[in-house]
């Protein structure tokens, strides 16, 4: 924590930011010792009853959070966890003609070569039988 209050103490940027809960929560504490504008993405829909919590208690540190998803959006700001005004959507996607087809994975790194997919709907965490029909893990 404190290597990351040095960089932005150093660095001075004009924003941070983070995504996934845990960097946001990260972020928000480190924002408790330094200055600095801060943009949280959100990228899951449920991150539990300690998470919610954090996040909610956290929020006044966040400028502003983004969430990747509608449903996302609305589960935000039915739980509170972001205050709406503060709360935006931002999908994750990207519209393509072909729709689930995708070249050959790196099973290694799980890097694409070539990704070819509709990514315009919240994908839920995957199991390995969803990876193995999307991009023959």
């Amino acid at each position: 924590m404190f290597d990351f209050y040095g960089i932005v103490r150093n660095y001075n940027p004009d924003i941070v930011h983070s995504h996934m809960v845990h960097a946001n929560i990260f972020t928000r504490v480190v924002r408790l010792i330094t200055k600095f504008t801060l943009v949280n993405t959100a990228h899951s829909v449920y991150q539990g009853g300690v998470l919610n919590f954090l996040y909610k208690v956290t929020d006044f540190l966040s400028d502003l959070t983004t969430q990747v998803s509608h449903e996302g959006l609305i589960r935000y700001k039915k739980l509170g966890l972001v205050k709406k005004e503060k709360l935006v959507i931002m999908k994750n996607a990207v519209k393509v003609s072909i729709r689930r087809k995708l070249k050959k994975a790196n099973k290694y790194t799980g890097y694409l070569k070539k990704a070819l997919i509709y990514l315009d709907f919240m994908i839920p965490p995957w199991s390995n039988s969803q990876c193995k029909y999307i991009f023959d893990c």
